[in-house]
């Protein structure tokens, strides 16, 4: 049975009626409560008769909020966003420092367009009509926003209702049946083997430390920020390996974050070519040699040292985004087609699909996690595989392996 408590005026007049309602405990053990003010007094002439009729409304809500049927509360969109939502959901839900960040850029959109209007009163065709008023918004620079950035914001209003359904704010969420906007196909950057080979000649007159970084990209294919994360204690020299196990973001509210890989299936250890391997030997000399230079002593430089660090600390990382300025300035020198970090990824992984290695391994080098192919959450490939698929790609840029 629901609780309720009669509220009056000063001078002793029933004004309304709060509503209070237990509708079970959350994965924690803690009581899940819902709670709604009503204003209209039932036409009675006594308490006890008001009462007695608000009771059986209490009741009657009570049961529609279990069933489904009845939305939780009278809270605007914007209060529960700004409220709940981010409170329990972004700040409390153990999201990554990098998802808050894009969480909060795509947060002014949806609180502009749907505001102060009543959560449990939006519906689907509000939504539709939100996509809509989205193709016509501009960026700061005028230009209108990407497909990209529409679909993001999509997802993340799809976020916000899908949480407020399942916490019992509204019966049901309104982004169920609407289409996501239209993405339009792109193809995927990446170079052409003959590119490829232009690419790695022309990386031996990179710096060693710049060398390293670039063939890691190309080798075996590492995104950006698991380049980054690398410590010396994931190279192995005897095994000839490489453990990927962090990830390295960066966002404006928390800088440069230190955290996992982005899923589950990122967590490998890649076979790498010899070539790689003499290229990392040499520039760990280099590396302990210049902040002995640079301290006038001896500097130990441990396993848990930064491969790529920061410039005044070997165990702070690089920072992301200069790998993206470095990579592609490379490629305007040389003049080799415009490439980025996660371009040179593809192009591993392209180079390995032409090289004759099956999908599922090339799927599990690039620690791809592809929610479409179900069947590598069940079905790994075993070390050898893996082996072939990077002495695969090293034959086709004929670096040895």
């Amino acid at each position: 049975m629901a609780s309720i408590k009669v509220n009056k005026d000063k001078n002793g007049v029933i004004i309304s009626c709060r509503w209070r309602a237990c509708l079970g405990r959350d994965g924690t053990g803690k009581q899940i409560w819902a709670t709604k003010t009503v204003k209209d007094v039932p036409d009675e002439r006594t308490e006890a008769k008001i009462k007695k009729a608000w009771q059986l409304q209490a009741d009657s809500w009570e049961k529609g909020l279990i069933a489904g049927t009845e939305s939780r509360d009278n809270s605007s969109f914007k209060a529960f966003v700004e409220g709940d939502f981010w409170e329990l959901h972004v700040l409390g839900g153990n999201l990554k420092p990098s998802s808050v960040a894009f969480y909060t850029n795509m947060k002014p959109r949806c609180i502009e367009y749907f505001g102060n209007k009543k959560l449990s009163a939006i519906r689907q065709t509000d939504c539709e009509r939100f996509l809509i008023w989205l193709r016509d918004q501009k960026q700061k620079n005028g230009q209108p926003l990407s497909a990209s950035t529409q679909k993001h914001i999509f997802n993340f209003l799809r976020t916000i209702f899908a949480f407020a359904e399942e916490k019992g704010y509204i019966a049901k969420s309104p982004m169920h049946g609407v289409k996501p906007p239209k993405q339009p196909h792109k193809e995927v950057d990446y170079l052409a083997p003959a590119d490829a080979q232009r690419f790695i000649t022309a990386l031996q007159e990179a710096p060693t430390r710049w060398r390293a970084i670039m063939q890691i990209m190309i080798y075996l294919g590492l995104r950006r920020g698991e380049v980054c994360g690398l410590q010396w204690q994931d190279v192995d020299f005897v095994a000839n390996t490489i453990n990927v196990r962090r990830n390295v973001t960066y966002t404006a509210a928390a800088g440069v974050i230190v955290g996992e890989p982005k899923t589950t299936n990122s967590f490998r250890i890649l076979p790498a070519p010899i070539t790689l391997m003499q290229t990392l030997r040499a520039w760990k000399q280099e590396q302990a040699g210049q902040f002995c230079k640079a301290a006038g002593a001896t500097v130990v430089i441990t396993q848990t040292a930064f491969v790529f660090n920061a410039d005044t600390d070997p165990y702070s990382p690089q920072f992301p985004t200069h790998l993206t300025k470095k990579v592609k300035a490379f490629c305007k020198a040389h003049n080799l087609p415009d490439m980025s970090p996660h371009d040179l990824r593809h192009t591993c992984g392209s180079l390995m699909l032409d090289s004759g290695v099956n999908l599922k391994a090339v799927q599990e080098f690039l620690g791809h996690e592809d929610p479409e192919t179900t069947l590598k959450f069940y079905a790994g490939v075993d070390a050898e595989s893996l082996r072939k698929a990077g002495n695969s790609l090293a034959k086709t840029l004929a670096i040895g392996g």
